[in-house]
C-alpha cells in the first residue's frame, strides 16, 4: 500500500424502506382513481354534487401524499470511514449534497435508547464538540446492529492503525 493510498474500514449506504413497489403505488393509485371516479359519477347522477366534489378532492390529495411521500424515498446516506474520516453523505433529490467529516481517531458512537420499543431511538456521532445524527432512515430495532457494525470497524481500524501494513 502507498503512503497516499487510505484503507476503508466502513462502507455503508443507508436507504429508507419502500413498502409499496412503484408498480404497486400505480396499481393502487389507478384502482383507487378508477373507484374514486365510478363512485363520484354515481353521486353525481343522485344530485350529490356536493360529496362527489370532496370526494375526487379527498381522491386527488391521497394521491398527492402517496406520490410525495415516494419522492423522499429515493434519499440515501453514505457513511464511511477511513484511516482518518467518517465521512456521511447525504443525498436528497431537488435538495443540495450534504457532506460531512468527522476526525475518526476521536469520534465516538452515541446510542440513544428509545423509550416505547425495544431498539434504539437514534444513532449519533459526536466528535469535537459537533453531534451528529445517522442512519434515520432505519427502523429503532434495525440501528442496533448497525451502531454494533459501526463500532465494530472504528476498533478494527484503531488496531489496524497499530500494525504495519
Amino acid at each position: 500500500m502507498s503512503c497516499n493510498q487510505t484503507r476503508l474500514w466502513f462502507d455503508a449506504q443507508v436507504r429508507p424502506n419502500r413498502s409499496l413497489s412503484p408498480q404497486g403505488l400505480r396499481r393502487l393509485l389507478l384502482a383507487t382513481g378508477i373507484g374514486g371516479f365510478v363512485a363520484g359519477l354515481a353521486l353525481l347522477a343522485s344530485g350529490q354534487w356536493i360529496a362527489a366534489g370532496f370526494l375526487w378532492l379527498d381522491l386527488a390529495l391521497l394521491a398527492f401524499a402517496l406520490l410525495a411521500s415516494t419522492a423522499k424515498l429515493r434519499a440515501v446516506e453514505h457513511v464511511r470511514i477511513d484511516d482518518s474520516v467518517i465521512s456521511i453523505i447525504r443525498e436528497t433529490p431537488g435538495r443540495p449534497r450534504e457532506a460531512v467529516g468527522l476526525p475518526a481517531a476521536w469520534t465516538r458512537v452515541v446510542r440513544v435508547p428509545h423509550r416505547q420499543v425495544e431498539g434504539l431511538e437514534a444513532i449519533q456521532l459526536t466528535a469535537s464538540g459537533r453531534t451528529i445524527t445517522i442512519a434515520a432512515a432505519l427502523a429503532p430495532w434495525e440501528r442496533p446492529s448497525f451502531a454494533d457494525a459501526l463500532e465494530d470497524a472504528l476498533a478494527r481500524r484503531r488496531v489496524g492503525l497499530r500494525q504495519p501494513a
